[in-house]
Order: structure tokens, then C-alpha cells, then sequence
């Protein structure tokens, strides 16, 4: 298993990458992602647990992709990016152990998964500034189409590793 994580700048960059991928056969399942509470909470949800989405046309609308990911999640508070909501089971793990850091939170967890160290600050910056840092948990032979999906679909600094458990 691979795990290849991707940086958007701005929450509708990631939602249509999230629909695109959805679109070319990866599944919810494999996604993770990770937003500032406040950034994810733009994501216009009627009622949570219908699943149906504001939109301006008549009816609801079955909601999938980014808003579904982030739906009825609960924030945690992280040292060095803030208050964020983590969708997807490798986004809570690193979330989860970098609420525990008292300093560099998010950072170091990124780098206990083999992110190196410039990528890591990339990643934390982009997430402050309004970004969202999404993860593709996949099979090692999807890698390649993975990378140049998320590329295509404007990821800044796409990289791919194959997770061990963290040490932290």
C-alpha cells in the first residue's frame, strides 16, 4: 500500500480534485483529508445526516467528495496549524498524535510518516493559509495514476510513502 499526499491552496480547488478523482474510480474510502475547522466549514451542508447539500438548483442534492468527507466531524486543536477537521483514518492518526505535541505538532507527525522535513512545513503552511492536505491511501499499482491525477488537478507538492506506524 502506498499512501501519496497532496497539498490544495483553497478549499474549491480540492472539491473539484475530489470529484475528479471520484470521477476517474478512487472511492471515498481510500481518501483522507485535513482542513482548518473554519475552512471546512464553508462546505454548505443542510442536514448532516441526510447528506444533502445547498445548491441553487431545485431539490436536494445527494452530497459526495469534500463535503461528505468532512461531514459531522469534530475539530481538534493542534499546536502549530490550529483548530482542524481530519476525514479518513490516516488524517485522524496524524491528527490524533500531533494534538498530543506540545510544539510542531502536525510537522513532526508528517515526518514520523516519511514526509521530509521541507514538504512538512509546505504542508502546515499551505493548511494555514487555507488549504487542505489530502491523502490518497491506495494500492502500490495505482501510484503512478495517483500522482498524475492530483498533479493534473493542481496538488502542490505531491509525494507518495509507504507508511509505517509512527514512533511518536
Amino acid at each position: 500500500m502506498k499512501t501519496v499526499f497532496a497539498l490544495f491552496w483553497d478549499l474549491q480547488t480540492a472539491q473539484q480534485a475530489v470529484e475528479n478523482l471520484l470521477k476517474e474510480g478512487f472511492s471515498e474510502g481510500q481518501m483522507n483529508a485535513i482542513a482548518q475547522e473554519l475552512v471546512a466549514k464553508e462546505l454548505e451542508i443542510t442536514d448532516p445526516k441526510t447528506m444533502v447539500l445547498k445548491t441553487d438548483q431545485l431539490g436536494p442534492k445527494k452530497i459526495s467528495g469534500l463535503p461528505s468527507l468532512f461531514t459531522g466531524k469534530k475539530g481538534i486543536s493542534i499546536s502549530d496549524v490550529g483548530r482542524v477537521l481530519a476525514s479518513g483514518t490516516i488524517a485522524v492518526e496524524l491528527t490524533g498524535g500531533a494534538a498530543t505535541q506540545p510544539h510542531g505538532g502536525l510537522k513532526l507527525m508528517l515526518q514520523e510518516f516519511s514526509i521530509p522535513e521541507k514538504i512538512a512545513d509546505t504542508y502546515v503552511k499551505g493548511l494555514m493559509a487555507g488549504g487542505v492536505l489530502f491523502c490518497l491511501r491506495i494500492e502500490d499499482i495505482m501510484q503512478g495514476k495517483a500522482i498524475q491525477l492530483l498533479k493534473e488537478y493542481k496538488g502542490d507538492q505531491v509525494y507518495s510513502v509507504q507508511p509505517s506506524t509512527p514512533t511518536i
